[in-house]
């Protein structure tokens, strides 16, 4: 068995991934033969899933998963970034990135498309995010969108990944430090006291 997530973690898992065969097949005639999920937890932390070989003509990559947890207990960097993020207006800087790559498994991963979960969501709803479908949308940097779409507003879904979010107590403990100190830095400055 699994030990059981902690008050202070975060684990993203992705159970299903699927991409237009188009978009392989273009990563196969420029000699990326694999795929790989990454998950970035704002800039602070993240993981990379292992490669899988991209099957001709196929959408579902079945093989293609990632399973990490991150600590987000008070003094990792995860916490401060999302103390930050919390305390603004803006919902979208509290926003985790799914990201699926392409690889030829000698050079760095080619980032092909992301789709994001926002984590004030678990705060939001009062329960983890399981099971979630998420659209894949192109990435800037991908050499392989149509037209420069690159993933802007009215760029079309390439794909989708079926992730489970799970940090609900972690989410609720880093809002009520925020609500409790009235700002980031306030609660930032009571959990370093209390640390020591």
């Amino acid at each position: 068995w699994e030990r059981p997530l902690g008050p202070h973690e975060l684990e993203a898992e992705v159970l299903q991934a699927a991409m237009d065969p188009a978009r392989a097949q273009l990563a196969l005639e420029h000699g990326l033969t694999h795929l790989q999920l990454g998950f970035d937890l704002l800039g602070a932390d993240g993981s990379l899933g292992e490669p899988v070989a991209i099957v001709r003509g196929e959408s579902e990559h079945p093989l293609l998963l990632l399973k990490a947890r991150f600590s987000l207990a008070p003094g990792t960097a995860a916490r401060a970034k999302l103390l930050h993020a919390l305390a603004l207006d803006d919902q979208t800087v509290s926003d985790v990135s799914f990201t699926l790559y392409a690889t030829d498994l000698r050079s760095p991963p080619v980032p092909l498309a992301h789709a994001f979960f926002n984590l004030e969501q678990l705060v939001t709803e009062r329960t983890d995010a399981l099971n979630y479908e998420l659209p894949l949308f192109p990435t800037r940097e991908s050499p392989f969108s149509e037209g420069g779409d690159g993933g802007g507003a009215g760029a079309q879904a390439i794909g989708a990944l079926v992730a489970s979010v799970r940090a609900l107590s972690a989410m609720q403990a880093i809002d009520d430090s925020l609500d409790r100190h009235g700002s980031a830095a306030a609660a930032l400055r009571a959990e370093a006291g209390e640390g020591r």
